[in-house]
């Protein structure tokens, strides 16, 4: 047999293996062409979601996200790739849904398919899902709880921000004396991302509940008015920021500029939560429950809830278990510390943070903190 025979009887072996591994993987996956239909499913995917194989055939592989968001994500790795080949093997958290629009979570992994030129003419989708797994699994918890871990990031966030220090001050003077402005862009280009390295470490810092905290008297319906044109600024033109103070004489003892950041970022979750168009509104109100179910001392018997509501697409109860979570985040990009940092100075303070949320109905995050005492 010549060696092209040779390459085509190793060539029909192959595609009997590969056949037989995408028939029989643990995991639920499907081939979309360029137009993103599905051309292919393995029999995973039939059960996981409920349609049969004649289903799967041209249907728009869209229809498996629950979230729209977390369809964007991916749709603009397709996108953006043209017939280049997109980002290979990159694992998404993602709300997913049946046949029956029943939703569960899973991780998404993509593979591009390329030709002998290089050019991508279809992509593998592969679903694992977490949730049964995580959910039934009584020995799983949550890193939030663990001091090992705020400890780690208390001394991992002061050194970083010394670090940084250090960068920033001296890219500022070699910026000063650089004379070609392609020296100038890329310093300034360090610059940006040495601060945008410092504010990761400030929020380790804040999520280790280790930040230089000064309490003081706080005027929350005054405080949110103050506070409105920047949190409107933060939300984008697409949004409406409302505000609804059922008690204006609530006051809370806080520390002043914690609090603008903890606002800051919720604000900026829920307008990504509803691709920067929707509604966000800002309640006050008493709280009579205790704010720590874990035993954790308060420093007041009395408290304040500041809620923040938006329209956004919602959180399955999986991800709403573990939002608060350090370097957990369900967008393409982000450090996953914004509503960790929140939780740092929450528990700080002496309250805490929840979150209220059903798919498709939107989010309503809760900052409880120790109202101030009474003169």
């Amino acid at each position: 047999m010549d060696d092209h025979g040779i390459r085509d009887a190793a060539d029909v072996s192959l595609d009997a293996v590969f056949a037989r591994m995408f028939a029989l993987a643990p995991d639920a996956i499907v081939v979309t062409d360029k137009s993103r239909r599905v051309i292919a499913a393995n029999a995973r995917a039939t059960q996981v979601f409920g349609y049969g194989v004649e289903d799967f055939l041209t249907m728009p592989v869209r229809k498996l996200f629950s979230a729209s968001a977390d369809w964007a994500r991916i749709e603009n790795l397709f996108l953006g790739s043209g017939d280049r080949v997109p980002p290979c093997g990159r694992r998404f958290l993602a709300a997913l849904q049946t046949k029956a629009e029943e939703a569960f979570d899973g991780d998404v992994t993509l593979t591009p398919l390329t030709n002998g030129d290089g050019v991508v003419f279809a992509t593998l989708c592969s679903f694992q899902i977490t949730q049964n797994s995580l959910d039934d699994n009584p020995n799983s918890s949550s890193p939030y709880d663990s001091d090992d871990i705020q400890h780690f990031a208390r001394g991992i966030g002061h050194d970083l921000k010394n670090v940084f220090a250090i960068i920033i001050g001296n890219t500022q003077l070699a910026s000063g004396l650089a004379r070609s402005p392609k020296q100038k862009r890329f310093l300034a280009e360090s610059e940006l991302a040495s601060a945008m390295g410092a504010r990761l470490a400030e929020r380790l810092t804040a999520f280790a509940g280790n930040l230089q905290l000064s309490p003081e008297r706080i005027a929350l319906a005054a405080f949110i008015s103050a506070q409105r044109p920047l949190l409107e600024r933060a939300a984008g033109a697409g949004v409406v920021v409302r505000t609804n103070q059922a008690d204006v004489r609530l006051e809370i003892f806080a520390d002043r500029s914690g609090l603008e950041n903890a606002l800051l970022n919720l604000v900026e979750n829920a307008r990504d939560a509803m691709r920067s168009t929707g509604t966000i509104t800002i309640e006050i109100r008493a709280w009579t429950q205790p704010p720590i179910s874990d035993g954790a001392a308060a420093i007041s018997d009395r408290f304040a809830a500041i809620s923040v509501v938006d329209t956004g697409i919602g959180m399955t109860p999986w991800i709403a278990k573990r939002a608060f979570d350090p370097f957990f985040t369900t967008k393409a990009r982000g450090d996953g510390m914004g509503l960790a940092t929140v939780m740092g100075f929450a528990r700080q303070c002496g309250g805490n943070a929840m979150i209220e949320s059903v798919p498709r109905q939107g989010t309503s995050v809760i900052l409880v903190l120790p109202r101030a005492p009474t003169v």
